[in-house]
């Protein structure tokens, strides 16, 4: 009986950490979907790090595709992440805005973040 609590106990505790990882992660994290750049990756880490695949113009049917990681800077209380595109061409400090279903780049382009069963859509 006392091996069977002590199991469960630490199962318990296990679980509560990787909820406090879950919680302690931005809500920028996630996959989305680029309409200036259709069917390719965008990817953002809790660290501000985005990754992603460029193709031209798009990432379907089977064209070739150049994979990227890029430097952001996630500030939580206002909502915003600034990435550094300037390795792919763009600005250096490009600020997008959480819009509660995605971000809003200061651009103009619209990343809508993805749930976890949803695709990268072919458009």
């Amino acid at each position: 009986c006392a091996l069977v609590l002590i199991i469960s106990l630490f199962a318990t505790s296990c679980k509560s950490s990787e909820e406090l990882i879950k919680q302690s992660c931005s809500v920028f994290e996630g996959d989305y979907n680029d309409p200036n750049h259709p069917g390719c990756k965008r990817h953002i880490d809790c660290d501000g790090t985005v990754s992603g695949t460029d193709g031209t113009p798009g990432c379907n049917h089977g064209e070739p595709q150049t994979s990227w990681e890029l430097h952001g800077f996630i500030n939580e209380s206002k909502q915003t992440i600034t990435i550094d595109f300037s390795p792919k061409g763009g600005p250096a400090d490009l600020v997008g805005h959480w819009t509660g279903s995605g971000i809003l780049f200061s651009d103009g382009n619209t990343w809508e973040k993805l749930g976890s069963n949803k695709k990268v859509s072919e458009a």
